[in-house]
């Protein structure tokens, strides 16, 4: 292979692995800012698998509130759609690079391998069941939504039920940073010097 083409040492992170604390990361989601979450939260996972505390789980939450695992593969698609069209088809994806998959490995000199390591069959999750999953392993989730539920205090108030951690904020902070007007009231109601809000004539 290449690493060894250029002498170039290669150390496996299958090491790595052994000793970190799993942590879920949860991005994708029916809002109108679901792009930027699957940039946001593919970035974060993509960082986290050189941490040397955490081994970072891709899920990709779909329109329909189902949670997928996603394959290291679905995980890079460009778009949420194209994950959704990979994970809605993905026997055929499957089937077809069984007959692939060899010829590629061993053209690049590399081992033969499990199609089901590398295509692993993806299932989705009711959400609350996703959430109770974690608690359950004692998993922490980093939310990677934008917009919605996943901002308003909806998500943190079911893993606050089930003793999840999350980062962010709570229910209540994150119910009011979603309400324009609440959260104006708010500010300037604290009369902070230099810090002020422009004020809303009513709620939307």
């Amino acid at each position: 292979n290449c690493t060894k083409r250029y002498h170039i040492p290669f150390s496996s992170s299958n090491k790595q692995h052994l000793n970190r604390r799993s942590i879920a990361v949860l991005f994708g989601g029916d809002t109108e800012e679901r792009q930027v979450s699957l940039m946001s939260g593919t970035n974060v996972w993509l960082k986290l698998r050189h941490s040397s505390q955490f081994n970072p789980r891709p899920y990709f939450l779909d329109k329909n509130k189902q949670v997928w695992p996603l394959p290291y593969t679905y995980a890079l698609m460009h778009t949420v759609e194209d994950i959704y069209d990979c994970l809605e088809s993905q026997s055929a994806i499957k089937a077809g690079m069984e007959f692939e998959l060899p010829r590629i490995r061993k053209r690049l000199g590399l081992k033969e391998c499990d199609i089901n390591q590398v295509y692993p069959d993806a299932k989705p999750i009711p959400l609350e069941s996703f959430i109770a999953m974690l608690s359950q392993e004692g998993c922490p989730l980093l939310i990677g939504l934008h917009g919605g539920f996943g901002e308003n205090g909806s998500l943190q108030g079911i893993c606050d039920e089930e003793n999840v951690s999350y980062n962010g904020s709570g229910v209540s902070i994150s119910a009011l940073g979603m309400d324009k007007y609440a959260f104006s009231n708010a500010v300037n109601s604290q009369a902070i010097p230099t810090v002020s809000a422009l004020k809303q004539s009513h709620s939307f």
